[in-house]
């Protein structure tokens, strides 16, 4: 008898987890914006047209429960599509996991784990929801090899060596790829699914949110090396190090002598920075930057820091009014502590391309990777926003610390600012990078229970 049917607690649902890959440009962002609609009718619905369906209204979500609605006629409700990462508009992923669930009362599995061919439900539900023909039979196989590795597991418990042997050979033979493809047909041809395997932990249930050891992002950026006529490095050398001043370079409309030392292609914006793979994958920077800047700045944030300098607008406004209505100072440490978040890595890899012309400042191909158990919503494009103002004389490498104050540290954070001679907290204000560059490139978790 196998392990499914022995346990106390009977398996109710079959979790199938997705890797999923996606081009974001025309979505906005992973999660569905309409409420769940409990209406097993809606699995009838058919996309009219794809052209005409991508929208900025339309999620990635979205997309994949209408395939998995098509594919097994379940309604959303029973799906119960869920996502590791709620990306926002426009931003990509090469390794999303999302999971969802089928019921094995569907499945029509007797007691004994064994397929019959009539309806066995017995409870009688009044949504009457059934499986569709053609998918019915992958799932059902999808559960004997769920069913076949618990088998396996129990029997094997005992042989540690034995253990080891089957459990290779019965992690080999899985392949789900019929799944993958019938619901690959059914997507936009932006949206890939790349592999679906079982969640086989039966005493938990599977959420893609929880127990994440840790999520990488990586954001790509284009630009022009900061470069200047001249070839004297102690003029060079002040360029770089006076923020203010080359800001005012950079933006100052009159030509200057100081500004006919900076070289004119530096301002001519992003226009030359196109390629035709780029595919709205790309922040192509419309002002030259300075790389030393970017792996300086990038060093400073690693680590266990206070982020809430680096939340999204809209998070930041309930924090000022929560400041006003609470009295107590218990309240405010606490808010101040649920930005804390321990940043594993933020480096950058710079690789400049192979211009034609020798003479002009070349083009560089920045990549920054981000690593920690999980992000704020907008944190890793507000980081790289301010990432850029330092290489681009914007802000200032000794602005990070400040930035990295709790909230309790306010007037800490004033003391330090009022030093600095017509400046205030203004100055300090941290813009985001745009979407298009941003993509989750990974999700890893504590355990692995995947088949």
């Amino acid at each position: 008898m196998s392990d499914l049917s022995n346990n106390s607690i009977r398996l109710q649902v079959l979790t199938f987890v997705m890797t999923i890959e996606y081009n974001g440009y025309e979505y906005a962002g992973f999660q569905r914006q309409t409420a769940t609609h409990i209406d097993t009718s809606s699995c009838n619905l058919q996309r009219s047209n794809k052209k005409a369906k991508k929208r900025t209204s339309s999620t990635i979500q979205h997309e994949i429960e209408m395939a998995l609605q098509q594919y097994t006629n379940l309604s959303i409700a029973t799906l119960r599509v869920r996502g590791a990462g709620r990306t926002d508009k426009g931003v990509h992923a090469t390794s999303q996991v999302a999971a969802f669930d089928i019921p094995i009362k569907l499945l029509n599995i007797d007691d004994d784990n064994s397929i019959c061919n009539e309806d066995t439900d017995k409870e009688g539900d009044i949504n009457k929801e059934k499986l569709s023909e053609h998918c019915i039979e992958h799932l059902q196989d999808a559960y004997q090899i769920l069913n076949k590795h618990m088998s396996t597991k129990v029997t094997t418990d005992n042989d540690k060596k034995t253990n080891d042997k089957k459990n290779t050979a019965t992690r080999t033979l899985i392949d789900l790829w019929q799944i993958r493809r019938a619901l690959s047909t059914r997507l936009p041809t932006d949206i890939i699914i790349r592999s679906i395997r079982l969640y086989t932990d039966i005493y938990n249930p599977f959420e893609p949110r929880k127990r994440i050891q840790c999520k990488t992002y990586v954001y790509n950026l284009r630009f022009r090396c900061l470069s200047y006529l001249n070839d004297d490095e102690s003029a060079k050398q002040s360029y770089c190090t006076s923020g203010s001043k080359l800001q005012q370079q950079l933006e100052s409309s009159d030509t200057t002598t100081d500004q006919a030392k900076l070289h004119s292609i530096c301002s001519s914006g992003p226009h030359l920075l196109r390629r035709i793979t780029d595919q709205n994958t790309v922040w192509l920077s419309q002002w030259p930057l300075d790389p030393s800047l970017l792996h300086q700045a990038c060093n400073m944030f690693i680590g266990k820091h206070n982020f809430v300098s680096f939340v999204h607008k809209d998070e930041r406004k309930k924090m000022d009014i929560k400041d006003v209505d609470d009295t107590t100072s218990n309240a405010e440490e606490d808010t101040s502590s649920d930005h804390v978040i321990d940043l594993f890595e933020f480096s950058v890899h710079i690789q400049s391309e192979e211009e034609e012309d020798k003479s002009l400042p070349p083009v560089m191909n920045a990549t920054f990777t981000l690593k920690a158990k999980g992000f704020h919503r907008s944190m890793v494009r507000l980081l790289v926003g301010f990432v850029v103002d330092v290489a681009r004389g914007k802000q200032r490498l000794e602005d990070i610390p400040i930035l990295l104050l709790d909230k309790k540290d306010k007037e800490r954070k004033n003391k330090i600012i009022d030093t600095r001679a017509g400046e205030s907290l203004d100055s300090l204000k941290v813009h985001a990078a745009p979407a298009c560059g941003l993509c989750l490139a990974k999700v890893e978790y504590e355990h692995n229970n995947f088949l």
